[in-house]
């Protein structure tokens, strides 16, 4: 007997009948496993993965910029959202852009500065 596809598939065929259908949820797990670790390789291979940070529109970019120089010449959250607010800007999005700058202190604002 020689060793080959067929080979393969009559082993196939005997484990399922020898073991009363038992190897066909073995052999159906198994293909589950590496068709996802296939999928999940190639993906990463290619760089097909979900951003690991949220992108933000050139608005909030801004926003957050003045909000990090305006905290760094001493104002604080109360007054930045008044002043915002009367400039046209949501309550969520001016807390949302004094988050950015409080977890992220030293990030380099739009201009480049630090």
């Amino acid at each position: 007997m020689t060793l080959g596809p067929s080979t393969a598939g009559i082993l196939f065929l005997y484990s399922i009948i020898c073991t009363l259908g038992i190897g066909a949820v073995f052999w159906a797990a198994l293909a589950f496993i590496v068709g996802w670790l296939m999928t999940t390789l190639v993906a990463a291979v290619r760089g097909e993965h979900a951003p690991t940070q949220p992108t933000s529109s050139p608005q909030s970019d801004a926003l957050t910029a003045y909000v990090r120089r305006a905290l760094q010449a001493g104002a604080n959250d109360d007054q930045l959202l008044r002043r915002l607010e009367r400039q046209g800007w949501t309550e969520d999005e001016i807390i949302q852009a004094i988050q950015r700058v409080q977890e992220i202190p030293d990030a380099p604002n739009a201009s480049g500065a630090a």
